[in-house]
This record gives C-alpha cells, structure tokens and sequence, in this order.
C-alpha cells in the first residue's frame, strides 16, 4: 500500500520504455512498461517503484493485408492520408497495376527493417495473394508520414535488380584501424541481380584483414550462388571502392 502522502504525488518521476521480444523470423511483439517512481519525503520512506505494463503496442506481421482502391486519383489519395491510410499500387510485368490502400499504423511497423529494400513481402489484397518488393516509399516533407508506396511484384522466374544493405563485420579487429589508419565507407548499399528466391537480405564484409592502404571492391566480394552485382555488369570500369583503409594525416 502507497502512504498517502505518496498518494498525493509529492514527488514522483514516470519512465517510459519499450522491450522488443523476437518470436521467431516475422514477428516481434514490443511491450510497453511504465515507470512510476514515488517518493515518500515527509515519512522518510524509501523510494517505491511501481511497473505498469501497457501492453503490446508493436507487432511485424508476416503478411500485409491491403485493401482495393475504389477511388483514384489526387482528392481520394488526400482523403485517405486523413483517415490515416496509405494509397499504394503494385505493379509487375506479369499483371495488371492493382490500385490499393494499407493503414499507416502497420507501414509504420515494416518500415524501420534494415533490408527494407531488398525484402520481398507477402501481400493479401481482399484474398489475392502476391510477393513484392517495395519499389519506392514517399515521405511527407516535415511529418513522420509514409505518403505513398509503390509495390513490385515478383515472379520465381524473373531476375530482379534490387539496392542490397551492406553489413560491416570485425572493425574492432580490423589490422589497418589497429595501426590508426582511417576507415572510409564509400557504400552503405549495392546493386545486385538476381532471382526473388536467392535474393540476400544483405551483404557481409569482413574488416579483419584490412591493413593501412588496402581497399575492397565489388570484385571482391564473395556473391551468394546466383546473384551477380549489377555494376560489374556493366564492365570492369564500374568496380566500385566499397570500403577503404588510408593512413591519418
């Protein structure tokens, strides 16, 4: 029981956090605690603390559901926004563009992935199943709004071109860094060609090895069986630096 004096609030500080609990690959459940933290001055007490659980407020779902625009254009797009929905289209060489909508509260769930750009998505549009990859995500200017979401669809049997994050591994232990050489990272991501069943979430470069004056390129990389980078493609000319080691002025 809280003394009365504590009741009162004479002096409590509130805390606000959140505890995220993978399950399993899709779903993440993130749980909202509370703090309260009252002090009882008056009566000399010691500090009680009191833990509020709010419950889930968070969840990755494994698909999205999405519904079918009946209206089109700019005024029906504005309207949607206002009841906090996203207009959307999927679009693919092999079907028809399907004009959709999804609440903005589970875009704000998928959106922070890191491999945003090279995930394929399961979408459920009024019972019709699709997988897409997400082609482009417009931001309101100043809120924290998605505003628009152009989805791709995929096919097993069409090679993609898709922007694949790049994971640096071992920098503490890298040799260069060691010897206080500086790092340079000149991409944060790189262009790769491949079917949607071998795409790679993301691509990992190990910074061991790495000694003052040395550089990896894209030739350099070890690319998963079946998945080629889109600018050596192009031509030798376009062996991009990925991450460089040069020594400290």
């Amino acid at each position: 029981m809280l003394s009365q004096n504590a009741k009162k609030g004479i002096s409590d500080v509130e805390e606000s956090f959140f505890i995220e609990k993978p399950t399993n690959d899709w779903f993440c459940l993130r749980y909202h605690v509370k703090i309260i933290r009252f002090l009882d001055r008056l009566a000399g007490r010691k500090q009680v603390t009191l833990f509020l659980f709010l419950g889930v407020v968070m969840q990755d779902i494994a698909v999205l559901n999405l519904s079918r625009r009946a209206d089109i254009g700019k005024g029906a797009s504005r309207r949607l926004r206002r009841a906090e929905r996203v207009p959307a289209i999927i679009y693919g060489h092999h079907i028809e563009p399907v004009a959709v909508e999804i609440e903005h509260r589970f875009v704000v769930n998928f959106i922070r992935r890191k491999d945003l750009s090279s995930h394929i998505f399961d979408l459920n549009v009024d019972g019709a199943a699709y997988k897409a990859i997400i082609k482009n995500l417009e931001r309101h200017v100043y809120k924290n709004k998605v505003t628009h979401i152009e989805f791709q669809a995929v096919s097993a049997k069409e090679a993609l071109t898709v922007d694949v994050p790049l994971v640096f591994l071992n920098a503490d232990r890298c040799v260069g860094i060691k010897k206080g050489a500086v790092l340079s990272l000149n991409l944060k991501s790189v262009k790769v060609r491949c079917l949607p069943q071998v795409l790679p979430s993301s691509i990992t470069i190990d910074l061991a090895d790495l000694d003052v004056g040395q550089s990896i390129h894209l030739s350099h990389i070890q690319w998963p069986a079946g998945v080629e980078s889109y600018e050596l493609m192009l031509g030798k000319d376009h062996d991009l630096s990925v991450v460089a080691l040069s020594e400290a002025e």
